[in-house]
């Protein structure tokens, strides 16, 4: 199954994510929220909060679509582009939220995300027989 392979990878890359809250949380003394001890903002610990609760937010609904696809018999050249789009908006979001680095990388990465979504999900759409799903609805 294709999609367990992607969803491997994006469970290797969770795993990073959440350790670098953990580790961030310990160098600002955080254990709620993104304030440290002192009840400070802390800004570096807020960006790895948030690539972390983006890639939580974005992934999971992905490899649902993706595994739903692949069910359906979708080619597997379309579930690997879908998987390929995928990992490069969740790397090219995450770098520029981690690293603070060209915030082009952020937007590149939502919009690479989202694309990805949309061609998996009209890829499982395509791949439904709708005589049957419109006569189990009693059309």
């Amino acid at each position: 199954m294709l999609t367990a392979f992607y969803a491997g990878i994006f469970g290797l890359v969770h795993v990073i994510l959440t350790l670098l809250v953990v580790r961030q949380r310990f160098k600002h003394l955080s254990l709620f929220g993104t304030v440290n001890h002192e009840g400070e903002e802390v800004r570096e610990l807020t960006r790895t909060v948030r690539a972390h609760g983006n890639f939580v937010e974005t992934v999971p609904i992905a490899l649902i679509i993706m595994l739903s696809a692949e069910l359906s018999e979708v080619s597997f050249l379309y579930l690997h582009i879908g998987g390929v789009l995928l990992i490069i908006g969740r790397l090219a979001h995450g770098f520029a939220l981690l690293k603070n680095k060209r915030m082009p990388y952020r937007p590149a990465g939502m919009i690479l995300t989202l694309l990805s979504i949309l061609w998996l999900s009209a890829h499982a759409l395509f791949a439904v027989d709708c005589q049957a799903v419109f006569a189990c609805l009693g059309f």
